[in-house]
């Protein structure tokens, strides 16, 4: 019995130096030209998406202190603005300059409308005077005393520095510091 070497295998391949043209071109079926690369399986997108970034997370507590961290920080910034705008209401004083006029280039005649949430209490306010150019040029600060009208009119003078040619209400407060309260 003669056995042919490499019956096994085709007598030229692709592979092999002598393989026919059409075999090393790749025109034939079962040569490379079919299959260049693994071939694509046909697989659901679930599957794909296993496959990509695994089956489960590897760490699921990290999400959840990221989401408690953002829900304490939202209820605390809520708690905040709340208490802001409770917080903040009208000031019980409030002054309108309601007319003036210049007495000298360097004093200046104001008058104020002071309106007080009580009148029973003592209130002051701060009034400055402006140059042409709306540079302060004077300030003075005045008390209203406690007792009479809700809304008083106080005729203010301001001592100036150079010629002033308006006035301005700069602010009020009902707690009336020392240097103006009258000493007895």
């Amino acid at each position: 019995m003669t056995e042919h070497p490499r019956a096994d295998r085709p007598a030229s391949s692709p592979d092999s130096p002598g393989g026919t043209a059409d075999q090393r071109r790749g025109d034939l079926p079962g040569t490379a030209a079919e299959a260049p690369g693994p071939q694509p399986v046909d697989r659901s997108p679930q599957s794909r998406l296993v496959d990509r970034y695994g089956a489960t997370r590897q760490n699921k507590f990290t999400g959840r202190v990221v989401v408690i961290v953002l829900v304490l920080l939202m209820l605390t910034a809520g708690v905040y603005i709340v208490r802001q705008v409770m917080h903040s209401s009208a000031a019980p004083v409030q002054a309108v300059q309601s007319g003036g006029r210049i007495i000298s280039d360097d004093r200046l005649q104001m008058r104020v409308d002071v309106t007080r949430d009580d009148p029973n209490a003592a209130s002051y306010c701060i009034v400055k005077a402006l140059d042409y150019d709306k540079n302060e040029v004077g300030r003075r600060g005045f008390v209203v005393p406690a007792g009479g009208p809700k809304t008083a009119r106080m005729m203010v003078d301001v001592q100036t520095t150079s010629r002033g040619y308006a006035g301005a209400v700069y602010g009020c407060s009902d707690k009336v510091p020392n240097f103006l309260t009258p000493r007895t």
